[in-house]
């Protein structure tokens, strides 16, 4: 997630945790205008995850035509924007390691 997200990509490798942190080259690229290289928003994992939270799936039950007994279920997805499907593209590359 870290590619979306206000993640230190390429973190401090002096490896002393008494030292304090250096912020590499890029970092500042994504603090400060709040965007990603590529332009889109950068997100805390808050947001991000409210982000995600917008994809819904609901079952609908809509009567069978004709007056029949029982009812058909229909079941929707809302689309993921661009943002979205990034984010669910890098957590399905997450889920396979």
């Amino acid at each position: 997630m870290a590619p979306l997200c206000y993640i230190e990509t390429e973190p401090d490798e002096t490896g002393d945790p008494v030292l304090p942190a250096r912020r590499s080259e890029p970092a500042p690229t994504k603090v400060h205008p709040h965007t990603l290289p590529d332009g889109s928003g950068a997100h805390s994992f808050r947001t991000l995850l409210d982000g995600l939270s917008t994809i819904v799936r609901s079952t609908h039950a809509v009567p069978r035509p004709g007056g029949g007994k029982g009812e058909a279920a229909i079941e929707v997805t809302t689309w993921p924007d661009a943002s979205q499907e990034r984010a669910l593209k890098l957590l399905k590359g997450i889920a396979k390691m």
